[in-house]
């Protein structure tokens, strides 16, 4: 199984993510355009990894309250992916830190690449120096919603496109008692 760690979103961020991608294809930008089905915060990739209780095991050691998530007024790009950023703030570090420690503890192999807050929504864009362009004509308010759980997904490819299947969540607790 092909497997991610998320924070799965509420219906206002697809909203303003839909405008977002509405306004790239308005532009002209060609490319993948990310499945509103599939909008999410990855907070630690696997990837092949056989047990998803054994991760379903170590999410639910993993403690945290609800907290805020906040979409930023910015577009970004890694290669031909673009994406919107996502506020870097001191909960969410705390939950992705923890996270990739309790999956360390569990000895679940991880991606551990720097932590860089993002939603994916096209892959693929082209052309590169037109897209630039059209990323800093972008202008949208912030838009946050309330983090109240921490999923695990599992990517599959359906009829030629990527599906993500929650296989298991974890609900915020009132208090986190390891603050």
């Amino acid at each position: 199984m092909r497997l991610f760690t998320s924070i799965r979103l509420q219906p206002e961020l697809h909203d303003e993510l839909k405008k977002t991608q509405l306004f790239l294809r308005e532009k002209g930008l060609d490319g993948r355009y990310t499945d509103e089905k599939n909008f999410h915060l990855t907070l630690a990739f696997i990837g092949e990894y056989p047990s998803p209780q054994k991760v379903m095991k170590a999410l639910r050691e993993v403690p945290f309250a609800p907290f805020p998530l906040i979409l930023q007024n910015r577009l970004g790009r890694f290669g031909h992916l673009l994406w919107v950023g996502v506020e870097n703030s001191p909960p969410l570090q705390k939950l992705q830190s923890s996270l990739c420690a309790a999956l360390t503890t569990h000895e679940i192999p991880f991606d551990n690449k720097a932590f860089h807050p993002h939603i994916t929504i096209v892959r693929e864009a082209r052309p590169g120096g037109e897209a630039e362009r059209i990323c800093r004509e972008w202008k949208a308010e912030p838009v946050s919603m309330t983090v109240q759980s921490l999923s695990l997904m599992q990517s599959q490819r359906m009829g030629g496109k990527m599906v993500y299947i929650e296989v298991g969540r974890v609900m915020a607790s009132r208090n986190d008692t390891k603050s």
